[in-house]
């Protein structure tokens, strides 16, 4: 009897040994159900995959290009106009140069035809030429103004008839404008701002002294 169940556990044992000790499947084949752990079956991959890191679709940038000042079909840059006049800053393009009274004017000529210091002839023209220099925090410019030849009245070099629009009240002498206190005498006309805590106003001055100036020319005729 003994025998008989020795055998039995030895044919149980062969058969499990069979079957791989891990259940019986109707084909005969064997299955490996690999371990899960955290809710992921782990492959046997040789590379795993890993997630790819996000990257936003990128988006052109149109290219960013300054404003700057349109000149006239001659090549001069016109910073300003006012009626039938064009108006050119030395100080904007000449690296913020100064001249004497006769090299200021001599940079407003070399522009070309027509080019010439302004001659103020308005109180719009005025004001334009206040807006200029205070904007840009000048200390003052010259003008086209000059003494005429025979030293008694002041002349623009346009030939325009001058009215003397907005001398200062006040000078060095604390005298109103023009008051030719400098030796050798004052004999041409620049704007100064606030020189004298007078405003933007009108000076006769030295022509020997170095200024910016605002040079003008009638787009009508030369444009």
């Amino acid at each position: 009897m003994k025998f008989l169940v020795l055998l039995a556990l030895l044919a149980a044992a062969a058969g499990e040994h069979s079957h791989g000790g891990h259940g019986h499947f109707p084909h005969g084949g064997h299955t490996h159900f690999l371990p899960v752990r955290h809710g992921f079956r782990h492959t046997t991959s040789t590379f795993p995959h890993r997630p790819r890191p996000f990257r936003p679709a990128a988006h052109p940038v149109a290219p960013v290009h300054p404003v700057v000042p349109q000149p006239p079909a001659s090549g001069v840059a016109v910073d300003d106009r006012l009626d039938d006049s064009e108006y050119h800053f030395s100080w904007r393009h000449d690296g913020s140069k100064t001249y004497t009274w006769d090299g200021a004017n001599q940079y407003c000529r070399s522009l070309g035809s027509g080019w010439q210091g302004i001659s103020i002839e308005t109180r719009e023209e005025d004001s334009l030429v206040s807006k200029a220099i205070s904007g840009d925090l000048l200390p003052w410019i010259w003008t086209s103004g000059h003494l005429s030849r025979h030293g008694l009245d002041w002349a623009w070099d346009s030939g325009a008839q001058f009215v003397g629009l907005n001398w200062s009240h006040t000078g060095g002498n604390g005298q109103a404008q023009p008051d030719n206190r400098e030796r050798g005498g004052e004999k041409c006309l620049g704007v100064l701002n606030n020189f004298y805590n007078d405003g933007v106003k009108w000076h006769d001055i030295a022509c020997h002294h170095d200024k910016a100036i605002i040079c003008e020319r009638k787009a009508r005729v030369h444009g």
